[in-house]
């Protein structure tokens, strides 16, 4: 249970910062792009990986230990996204 609130309470707070943290649509579109492409790529990879590392491992130890260090990553990366400020893309064409 506690695992499936801190989930859904942690993709919520995910999309709300991609709007909060850029100035307007392009920006948005940009940020959420990238975000969620790497987010879904690398959560394809969770249940494979945890399935793998069950096997190779033969118990749960191992897949819960890694699941501990990737959340201890998550929870970085979040302090990291939730300081204030806003992220700003190129304006204008590129110079040469």
């Amino acid at each position: 249970m506690v695992l499936g609130l801190g989930q859904g309470a942690g993709f919520a707070v995910a999309l709300s910062l991609i709007g909060l943290r850029t100035g307007n649509g392009d920006e948005t579109s940009a940020l959420s792009s990238m975000a969620q492409g790497t987010g879904f790529l690398i959560a394809t990879i969770g249940p494979l990986g945890a399935g793998l590392l069950h096997e190779v491992s033969g118990g749960w130890g191992v897949p819960l230990a890694t699941l501990l260090v990737v959340c201890a990553i998550q929870a970085a990366a979040g302090l990291g996204a939730g300081r204030a400020g806003q992220v700003r893309g190129r304006s204008g064409p590129r110079a040469a």
